[in-house]
């Protein structure tokens, strides 16, 4: 069984990746690993803040797994830099990591991530990356 990570951004894009999966990969097929980071909070927070943002993320994650009915879904909240995160995740689980790319209005695909902790996870053989046009 294939397990595929799926970093979840508060945007109606970031959920065409669900469609995705779900077009390509059975229940049987695939395990989903839904992840959501809240950026806006550092690594020196205090603990009761995290803490609330991870209560809110969780949240979140509950009304998307509802999305992927049939599959096995772990769900992961974090704060902090995505990169890191998704990058650590990536390692933890054992998922292959599903990043979306979008046409831009000539025509050209770009990368929807602006960290270069993805390439040195995947550069290093942790786990195999797809990109996703939409």
């Amino acid at each position: 069984m294939k397990k595929i990570l799926i970093p979840i951004e508060e945007t109606q894009r970031s959920l065409k990746s669900l469609a995705y999966v779900k077009k390509h990969y059975t229940p049987e097929e695939a395990e989903i690993v839904l992840m959501m980071i809240d950026e806006r909070l550092g690594y020196s927070v205090r603990s009761d803040v995290e803490n609330a943002a991870i209560r809110e993320l969780d949240e979140k994650l509950d009304l998307i797994a509802e999305m992927l009915e049939g599959y096995k879904v772990t769900k992961l909240s974090a704060v902090g830099k995505a990169g890191v995160r998704i990058a650590r995740a990536v390692r933890e689980t054992g998922a292959d990591l599903r990043k979306g790319r979008r046409q831009d209005r000539k025509g050209s695909t770009r990368d929807r991530s602006r960290s270069y902790h993805y390439d040195k996870v995947f550069q290093r053989g942790h786990a195999e990356f797809h990109r996703i046009n939409y």
